[in-house]
């Protein structure tokens, strides 16, 4: 069985409740998103995601700028935002 995987961060979707809103089609997830499965703006998501990369792999700020830059470009959702 595939898994949808956000379109903005990459986050396996394997349930409604991780999707964005939980609305069953969002191709955002919980964490990319408001209440309502809007997607929050990029900077929200860039500031999340390197908050998130320093605790996992306990990184510095600068690594983890640098980490999620080159990995966000690569996210559907950001590759058709220029």
């Amino acid at each position: 069985m595939d898994i949808d995987k956000c379109t903005s961060c990459g986050m396996p979707m394997g349930e409604i409740s991780d999707r964005g809103g939980n609305i069953e089609f969002n191709p955002h997830c919980k964490y990319c998103t408001d209440e309502n499965g809007k997607l929050l703006p990029k900077r929200t998501i860039r500031n999340n995601m390197v908050r998130k990369r320093m605790m996992t792999v306990k990184t510095t700020k600068d690594k983890a700028e640098k980490w999620v830059e080159a990995y966000m470009k690569k996210m559907p959702e950001w590759k058709k935002k220029k």
